[in-house]
């Protein structure tokens, strides 16, 4: 099924009316958004504490504008993040057969929506891919051009289609057989242990749907496509996201000075090894970094 409309934007929020400010800004100076639909998809409160900060949120969603139409969906219970994803993405592709996804702390180049709708067009007949993404890794990636594909999904800015996002299921059960060398390559050949959070959703200890879709793509050996500087900036990792905390090193820096070639055709439609190689790294030196730092404010504390 070939369609050449631009995709929708689904956008979720919960309870943070400055986060979200801040996004619908950024995407309403896109190049693209007078003609896109968003859709937003607004959690109900965990509790009585929330409503606040959700009914401030809910008022900048009712606020929106610079788009071609607004959609609000206020939820009256809390589903929680995952489900409000999974439940808004599957009910947005439905209707439109496929969707760009933000949340509410993600900041967009004004690029960002004219790359997402070119790839989601470009490839919708490629059978290998599955996901593309505006976000990427704050590396030197070393691979020449504005794209590269490999099997790991970032759900920071993201898009798919229908008949993709059919295969997605939130299935605990997933990773529990794989052989060791499966899960090593999962986990980026041995660099960053992904797999743990599909543990952690076994056990209850987390819910998320993100490493599902990823392990869905991984278990076929279908590939993402990311751009070599990244059109998308998490800002939420401030504390105020359920499970983003902390880590502003992957937080990504926009790249507003030129926009991105949206001429996909002199890129292999193949994973790129140096670039997985040049993440891999990445991820052992900065978690070394991590460790080195909380072992030397354990020494410090303890006076060792």
């Amino acid at each position: 099924m070939k369609t050449f409309s631009l995709a929708p934007v689904a956008l979720f929020a919960y309870a943070r009316p400055d986060h979200l400010r801040r996004t619908l800004d950024a995407l309403s100076k896109n190049r693209l958004a007078e003609q896109t639909i968003v859709r937003m998809y607004c959690d109900g409160a965990k509790n009585s504490k929330d409503w606040k900060f959700v009914d401030e949120t809910r008022a900048v969603a009712r606020s929106a504008s610079g788009f071609a139409q607004v959609e609000i969906i206020e939820r009256e219970n809390n589903l929680g993040v995952a489900e409000n994803i999974i439940q808004g993405v599957g009910e947005t592709i439905a209707k439109y057969w496929k969707v760009i996804v933000v949340e509410d702390d993600i900041e967009t180049a004004p690029a960002f929506l004219e790359w997402m709708n070119a790839a989601l067009a470009h490839y919708e007949d490629n059978p290998r891919v599955w996901h593309v993404t505006g976000w990427t890794y704050p590396v030197d990636l070393g691979v020449p051009g504005d794209a590269f594909f490999w099997r790991v999904m970032n759900c920071w800015g993201w898009g798919t289609w229908a008949d993709r996002w059919q295969y997605f299921r939130r299935d605990v059960e997933m990773g529990r057989d794989w052989s060791d060398e499966k899960r090593r390559r999962f986990n980026l050949d041995g660099a960053h242990d992904f797999h743990r959070q599909l543990r952690l959703n076994r056990i209850g200890r987390i819910r998320t749907w993100a490493i599902f879709w990823y392990a869905t793509i991984f278990e076929n050996d279908w590939l993402c496509l990311n751009p070599t500087h990244s059109l998308v900036k998490n800002i939420g990792l401030d504390g105020s996201g359920v499970h983003c905390t902390g880590d502003e090193s992957l937080a990504g820096i926009l790249d507003w000075r030129t926009a991105p070639s949206l001429d996909f055709s002199s890129v292999p439609v193949e994973e790129s090894r140096i670039v997985c190689e040049r993440i891999a790294r990445w991820y052992r030196e900065t978690q070394g970094i991590t460790l080195k730092r909380i072992i030397a404010k354990l020494r410090k504390f303890f006076g060792v």
